[in-house]
């Protein structure tokens, strides 16, 4: 009961109305669900007459945009920024009149660019959520101060160095968490693989719970160099529109030197390559390489749009 009590006060910090409708995606690798979707029943705790709309994640973007055209929910909850950014420009290029009252979005880390392109196509704000399977929600975005505020009342969360000391404000570090009502299977000090940069001890809102600055993603989603540093590279792949337009774009590192930007173009608009490289120099690493790959699409990987990958991760 107190997990359900801590999620819904995330919930109404954002005064969310459980009784409206959701519509939310799904990986359910079931070809009927691509198409026409289903609906359930409840989607906020405690509010069994509320109304949830689901669809195949990996159903074609412009399909999605179609079935929220014919659903018309309140509500959407997108699978991250990655999805979240797809979504916008998709109906933007249709010029398709979806209006949502809000945004939620768990999965991937929300980037600055998604949640603008999500304001222009969708005339509403992003409620950015954290969480696991194997625990619930761990943090949610506060309204006020934009940190990511953590359930302390149900769990421990802290995000640890790579020698187990607790990271600094400001430092990239392992999301270790302790969820306090796993009655059924407990977790001490569990490692999940997310790292996350850690915020102030005292957040600028006044709220009393620990902060996050952002979730930077699994170790997949981290590029590793040859000198050992380890590199977040979320929020950087906006900066790409200026050498490329793209409608997806995925930043792959195949080697400790190398990464593939791979981009699916939304015209024959020339790409300047150089720029391109010169900017993964700039905001990256001046040791790394790129090489721009076009492709007809990318897929969602572990039921996630991920705009970072390395296959160099352990």
């Amino acid at each position: 009961m107190a997990s359900a009590a801590q999620s819904d006060r995330a919930y109404d910090w954002w005064r969310l109305d459980g009784a409206k409708s959701l519509a939310s995606f799904m990986s359910t690798y079931e070809p009927s669900m691509r198409e026409r979707g289903s609906t359930r029943g409840g989607w906020r705790i405690g509010r069994p007459d509320s109304t949830r709309h689901v669809l195949e994640l990996i159903a074609d973007i412009g399909a999605q945009v179609d079935w929220l055209a014919r659903v018309r929910p309140a509500y959407l909850f997108a699978r991250g920024g990655a999805h979240l950014q797809a979504l916008a420009e998709e109906a933007a290029r249709r010029d398709a009149p979806l209006r949502f009252e809000r945004i939620l979005s768990t999965g991937t880390a929300m980037t600055p660019e998604a949640r603008a392109a999500a304001r222009r196509a969708f005339r509403c704000d992003v409620l950015d959520l954290y969480g696991a399977s194997e625990t619930g929600l761990i943090a949610a975005q506060c309204p006020d101060c934009g940190l990511m505020h953590s359930c302390d009342e149900t769990m421990r969360v802290e995000v640890l160095r790579d020698d187990g000391a607790p990271a600094a404000e400001g430092e990239l570090g392992r999301v270790v968490v302790t969820p306090l009502y796993a009655y059924a299977m407990p977790m001490i000090r569990y490692a999940i693989g997310d790292y996350a940069i850690r915020g102030p001890e005292t957040a600028p809102c006044g709220r009393s719970l620990g902060s996050l600055r952002a979730v930077v993603g699994r170790a997949r989603n981290l590029f590793h160099l040859a000198d050992g540093r380890v590199l977040a590279p979320y929020a950087n792949a906006s900066g790409f529109r200026a050498f490329i337009d793209y409608r997806q774009i995925q930043l792959v590192q195949t080697a400790l030197d190398r990464i593939e930007i791979r981009y699916v173009a939304a015209s024959d608009r020339p790409v300047d390559a150089e720029g391109a490289a010169a900017f993964v120099r700039e905001r990256f690493d001046p040791s790394l390489e790129a090489e721009l790959v076009r492709v007809d699409h990318i897929p969602a990987g572990h039921g996630k749009f991920e705009e970072t990958l390395s296959i160099l991760a352990p």
